[in-house]
């Protein structure tokens, strides 16, 4: 194998990779130079990242070499030209204006090269949708925080992407101790499309969220009919998912709302608040967990340390007429939910101390909602 490529299209391959060149189990990446471009991927039994770039091929081949190894040395490289030439049992990469860099990089044992047209069609593909980008990157961004890798509860590693009505998707995430969601209308021609929903790992909403950040306009999800992998796809770039076998839990009777529309409201700047959260938090335990107390006109929010610092802060609320309560939650919760949250403004909805609390943004992109639900900390009297 004998290729010129502009370093340029190196960095973005290895970059679309990451998400798989972390995994320890990882132990190569394959490069396959043929008919004028240069095909760079790397997979494990979750993911598989397909890169498409344009090239001078001199020789065409394929090779696999190690997968940090090979992206360390990319990054590293001046820019321009790159010739990657593979002799014996090594693969040469030359760069520089006068060729004045080198390295060798040994080759792994030989694997079996599938094309990504291959796998698809394997897959039996026979459902597809377009989703606006902007749209599906604001919905995983407002409930990746729920999800964790290590979650004491199964359905707590995964967020769950369903319909929400004939014409709406919904991404939710909970860990059992807060749950957050976003919906938005799109094109759905597939009337029985996602109606019991698919579960994805964090890495794989990750590797969404990296794709979205690529600036196309849509993106195509692809569904396999057996409901246990899809595809993300946009021009020259394909990621391959299995899908979570978890079981998602009936959420809806979380929200109090839903039950009793009789709520406690509360219009408020989300800057001021979570500012304020954050200089109250600096007195908090190690459990971060702080007060928000009620009152006719204000907000008193407090934090301590059992025997040492304390910290509150009053915030005004003009017109506020509701049930004056305390309630407890975790400041770090509270201070993850402000963090996703991207509108100016947010209400705060309750009913009383023990019910689910409720954080609402009041403006959000092309007609996407959301909510997040914490359960306010309940202490044994």
């Amino acid at each position: 194998m004998k290729l010129i490529v502009l370093k340029k299209f190196l960095d973005t391959g290895v970059n679309r990779l990451q998400g798989t060149v972390a995994e320890k189990n990882l132990s190569q990446v394959s490069i396959n130079a043929n008919a004028g471009q240069l095909v760079i991927t790397a997979n494990d039994r979750v993911l598989a990242v397909f890169s498409r770039f344009p090239c001078e091929i001199i020789e065409p081949g394929i090779c696999f070499l190690p997968a940090r190894f090979f992206s360390d040395v990319v990054r590293e490289l001046p820019q321009g030209n790159v010739f990657l030439e593979t002799k014996e049992s090594f693969l040469l990469i030359t760069a520089g204006e006068k060729s004045e860099f080198q390295m060798k990089i040994p080759l792994m044992e030989e694997g079996i090269w599938k094309d990504p047209e291959e796998i698809i069609k394997e897959e039996k593909q026979d459902r597809m949708i377009e989703l606006k980008t902007s749209k599906l990157k604001y919905m995983i961004e407002q409930v990746i925080f729920c999800v964790s890798q290590d979650a004491s509860r199964d359905y707590g590693t995964v967020g769950y992407l369903h319909k929400s009505s004939e014409k709406e998707l919904r991404f939710v995430g909970t860990d059992g101790y807060r749950l957050s969601y976003s919906e938005a209308e799109f094109e759905l021609s597939q009337k029985e499309f996602l109606d019991k929903g698919i579960c994805l790992s964090k890495r794989a909403l990750t590797e969404i969220l990296r794709m979205c950040d690529e600036g196309f306009d849509k993106i195509q999800i692809l569904f396999a009919p057996d409901q246990k992998s899809i595809v993300a796809r946009v021009p020259d770039y394909l990621i391959f998912m299995r899908l979570s076998a978890v079981e998602y839990p009936n959420y809806g009777g979380v929200f109090p709302d839903s039950v009793n529309s009789r709520m406690n409201e509360i219009s408020i700047s989300k800057s001021y608040f979570q500012s304020v959260l954050r200089r109250v938090l600096l007195a908090a335990d190690k459990t971060y967990s702080m007060q928000l107390n009620f009152l006719r006109n204000s907000i008193i929010m407090s934090a301590c340390t059992v025997g040492a610092s304390e910290g509150k802060e009053e915030i005004n609320i003009k017109d506020y007429q509701g049930l004056e309560c305390e309630i407890k939650l975790s400041g770090t919760f509270l201070m993850e939910i402000l963090s996703a949250i991207q509108a100016e403004n947010i209400v705060l909805k309750f009913k009383n101390e023990r019910d689910p609390f409720l954080v609402i943004p009041k403006e959000e992109i092309d007609g996407c909602r959301s909510k997040h639900v914490l359960i306010p900390i309940i202490e044994n009297r």
